[in-house]
């Protein structure tokens, strides 16, 4: 299993902390502590990991990361 890059698929997306986190309710300091470091993607509950997933990425990259991430 591959780790998931949270940080490169925030680039990619061309999102910041502050729009994923106005658009999912999620604390801006929470996805902030994802993008450095301190806290891994894969420990959000899976309903925040979808909230974020469903914000930046179509049905079909969601189905893709999970298949090779999870």
């Amino acid at each position: 299993m591959n780790e998931f890059d949270f940080k490169k698929l925030m680039t990619e997306k061309k999102a910041t902390a502050y729009e994923v986190g106005k658009a999912t309710g999620i604390s801006n300091s929470n996805i902030q502590e994802i993008l450095s470091g301190k806290r891994q993607f894969e420990n959000l509950s899976i309903k925040n990991a979808m909230k974020i997933l469903k914000y930046l990425c179509s049905e079909k990259e969601i189905f893709e990361i999970i298949k090779n991430y999870f």
